[in-house]
């Protein structure tokens, strides 16, 4: 298969990541009403991992990991998805789920940073100019929500979070291309390495979400987080990291704020500040300046 070819179904995996990501802002909002921040990332995983292991089963694929790599992917795994996703539940609980998903337009910066500090890489000037257009809009959202529901120590862990996300998003794509470990192997390790920490954890913190879960549209909503955004959101991931650069794969998930606002008026009614607006159109912006591939 030509490298074109590659590059446009890793293109087309992280534009249907988007779609998912973009749902699950709105949904997580609502499930946070009902239970805490840990217990909604564990309740997910703990459906996810048997999820996955069914998966693999009709894959006719082993999810068997040498010793050798076990702590690079469950470390990875609480790096990248019990400590990320635990950052943003608890982000969307501070500032509301459509300022943190605008928020995520700062993936690019972060990454950019990331990819300079980490791989000495000299960015391009297509990648400047994006990173300029998408942190403008970050400035403009943030200043929307100031007077509002918007908080400093809200937007600090969600820009933790973000740098949580591309330190992942490199190891991911350095152990997938160096120790030759697939996507779906992967997903179930870190997913796996999640649900026994944070399960726990949740029962020993008292909240009485499980309560919660008797209720039909509640369960509804944490099995499409479980199998949407901890199985297939992962998987699709892992696929466009093997296709992309981090940069660019990260510049395409600029459309999230964007989406996420569409979906959040359509489903959850949910209206937005002009602020707000103009900082997605900013950020979605930089999505549509090329970006030339590293070389």
């Amino acid at each position: 298969m030509g490298a074109r070819k590659e590059q446009t179904l890793g293109a087309a995996a992280a534009f249907a990541t988007v779609l998912i990501w973009s749902a699950v802002y709105g949904g997580k909002e609502l499930l946070l009403a009902h239970m805490s921040p840990a217990e909604l990332v564990a309740y997910q995983y703990v459906l996810a991992v048997p999820a996955i292991a069914l998966l693999a089963l009709l894959r006719k694929e082993r999810l068997w990991l040498p010793l050798r790599d076990m702590a690079a992917v469950w470390g990875s795994g609480l790096l990248g998805i019990a400590l990320f996703q635990l950052a943003v539940n608890v982000g969307i609980q501070l500032v509301g789920s459509v300022p943190a998903a605008i928020f995520s337009g700062l993936l690019p910066t972060c990454a950019l940073l990331a990819a300079v500090v980490l791989e000495r890489r000299r960015p391009d000037g297509r990648q400047l100019l994006s990173v300029l257009a998408s942190t403008a809009g970050i400035l403009l959202v943030t200043g929307a929500a100031a007077g509002g529901q918007g908080s400093l120590p809200g937007y600090l862990i969600l820009l933790a979070s973000n740098f949580l996300w591309v330190a992942f998003c490199h190891l991911n794509k350095r152990l997938q291309e160096t120790r030759h470990i697939s996507g779906l192997t992967l997903v179930f390790h870190q997913s796996l390495v999640t649900a026994l920490v944070l399960f726990p954890a949740s029962l020993a913190g008292g909240s009485d979400g499980a309560a919660a879960l008797t209720q039909p549209d509640v369960l509804a909503l944490l099995l499409f987080l479980a199998l949407g955004n901890a199985v297939l959101a992962y998987l699709l991931l892992n696929f466009a990291l093997q296709r992309l650069d981090v940069v660019l794969c990260n510049i395409i998930f600029n459309f999230v704020p964007v989406v996420t606002i569409v979906l959040n008026a359509l489903l959850f009614g949910q209206g937005v500040a002009l602020g707000q607006l103009l900082g997605a159109g900013l950020i979605v912006s930089s999505v549509l300046i090329p970006a030339k591939r590293p070389g």
